[in-house]
């Protein structure tokens, strides 16, 4: 039987005690709920415009499935736009959108 050292015991003791914490830490209220997003990723916040960008997977993110699409999102939580972007439109390609950032005026 391998004997283990106190480092290691300590290490062990530490991963489940601070698993056992994080399962009954109280969790804060919500402060807004929006509706209608289908696996959000991602959000991005557009400053000149004022408005927050949600990308959507909607589905199984590692499928080539087209049917992903982006949301505009006002500051109090408004949903403005659901498919501003939207993978099933003719001429867009949108496979489980991740991640975003903003190089000149092209998202």
């Amino acid at each position: 039987m391998k004997s283990h050292t106190g480092a290691e015991l300590f290490i062990a003791v530490l991963v489940v005690g601070l698993a056992q914490a994080a399962a009954t830490a109280p969790m804060a209220p919500p402060i807004l709920v929006s509706g209608g997003f289908q696996t959000p990723e991602s959000i991005f916040y557009e400053a000149r415009s004022d408005i927050y960008l949600v990308s959507n997977i909607n589905g199984d993110p590692t499928a080539a499935d087209g049917n992903g699409f982006i949301s505009r999102v006002a500051p109090d939580g408004r949903i403005l736009e659901l498919k501003w972007i939207d993978g099933t439109r003719a001429g867009v390609r949108l496979n489980g959108p991740k991640g975003m950032a903003v190089a000149g005026d092209t998202l």
